[in-house]
């Protein structure tokens, strides 16, 4: 059977003065782009990714949003063997939101949030695939 065509993205632009907004550039799987314009401002409680492997890409597209500290939480995927190739960009993509102040951890059996001192410990202790990065 044929493979079903990959949805359009709808973009809605905006216009935003340039010292309060912030533009994420992304790659669909497919290779192609996705732009979004945010307030650089506005709080947001939860980004969930989950884009199998394409994490670190998503991750570099929201740098200016994570810089900002705008995510009260970001759940990602990280698991070495959905991330392939681009695993040690994760990983690298991880680190730097780490450098931005959030807080690495995991999600226990029971789904309690569980802070850890360095990503190793996270990947080490995690009962599934889903990392969280609080800024709290």
């Amino acid at each position: 059977p044929a493979e079903p065509a990959e949805p359009a993205a709808a973009v809605e632009a905006i216009s935003l003065p340039p010292a309060q907004a912030s533009v994420a550039t992304s790659a669909t799987p497919a290779g192609r782009p996705v732009t979004v314009l945010v307030e650089s401002n506005l709080p947001i409680k939860a980004l969930k990714i989950d884009t199998e492997g394409h994490e670190a890409a998503v991750l570099r597209g929201a740098r200016r949003l994570l810089e900002a500290r705008s995510f009260d939480f970001v759940f990602l995927e990280a698991a070495r063997e959905v991330a392939g190739s681009e695993w040690s960009s994760a990983l690298s993509e991880i680190e730097r939101a780490r450098s931005y102040g959030y807080t690495v951890s995991s999600l226990s059996g029971r789904g309690d949030l569980v802070r850890h001192a360095g990503l190793d410990a996270a990947l080490k202790a995690q009962s599934g695939r889903t990392l969280v990065l609080t800024s709290q």
